[in-house]
């Protein structure tokens, strides 16, 4: 006996949305960006869809590259300036296949440091 074929869903009308990762680094770019400009971005235009409802007035945005080359506009949710620092956020939305982390809150915190160089440390939930 057959088994009967179980046709793959048409991606073409799914809405696509973003790794961890490519939020992670939308959120340092835009921490970045405070620490040095001292603002950011105005978002203009409407928020995604299926995260609109986290935000009361995004703080801002950033436009990041991710890996296959095209540039997306992040909306940040939270923007703070700290007194070695700035701290954003923006809210993960993952498109018509989510995963445990769709809406959740991503942050990204960066400090100048007195001596040249870059380091990389995770955050609470995240692995190294």
């Amino acid at each position: 006996m057959s088994r009967p074929s179980n046709p793959s869903p048409d991606r073409s009308k799914m809405r696509t949305g973003h790794t961890t990762g490519a939020n992670a680094c939308a959120a340092a770019c835009a921490a970045l960006r405070l620490l040095v400009h001292g603002e950011l971005e105005p978002w203009v235009g409407q928020l995604p869809e299926l995260t609109a409802d986290c935000y009361d007035e995004p703080a801002g945005c950033v436009e990041v590259a991710i890996p296959n080359g095209d540039r997306v506009r992040f909306a940040v949710h939270r923007a703070q300036l700290t007194p070695t620092g700035a701290r954003c956020s923006v809210i993960k939305d993952g498109g018509d296949d989510p995963d445990c982390t769709h809406r959740g809150e991503i942050w990204a915190q960066v400090e100048l440091l007195d001596e040249p160089g870059v380091v990389l440390l995770g955050g609470a939930g995240v692995g190294v």
